[in-house]
């Protein structure tokens, strides 16, 4: 019994020190395959995660404000079905909107990290470019004396 408890504990061994929590996400913007800017790393607890897999739009998105990877908990194997974690761009400071506009992006990268490191990268996202928009109109004019 002596030996079997420790065959066991050996061969557990390797599993639980494998099995790190997964505390945030990386984001780096490529374009040709060079990164762009300086990666951006978000808490895990920032994100929505155990949401529906987005549908991939076609084309490239401009000014995307919504970034998703699948579920590093629910859905270690990234499936494409499976559920996604979310997070929201909030146009100020976020990891798109921090990018310069006019900068010819082309993808996306994303890595899971824990309390060793991180992940290999994923592969690129769709693509996107973050044009800027023009500002509003002015609302009024006046001229005096």
């Amino acid at each position: 019994m002596k030996r079997l408890l420790l065959i066991l504990a050996v061969l557990l061994v390797p599993t639980l020190a494998h099995a790190q929590t997964i505390t945030g996400i990386t984001l780096q913007a490529m374009t040709g395959g060079t990164p762009v800017g300086t990666p951006s790393v978000t808490v895990l607890t920032a994100w929505t995660c155990n949401q529906p897999a987005p549908v991939t739009p076609s084309g490239t998105v401009l000014n995307p404000r919504t970034i998703s990877v699948p579920d590093p908990i629910l859905n270690p194997t990234g499936l494409l079905t499976g559920p996604w974690c979310v997070l929201k761009d909030n146009g100020t400071n976020g990891p798109i909107s921090k990018l310069p506009f006019g900068s010819a992006i082309d993808t996306m990268v994303a890595s899971f990290v824990n309390s060793v490191g991180a992940s290999p990268s994923s592969p690129g996202s769709n693509p996107f470019s973050e044009p800027g928009t023009s500002p509003n109109a002015p609302t009024a004019i006046v001229l005096t004396p």
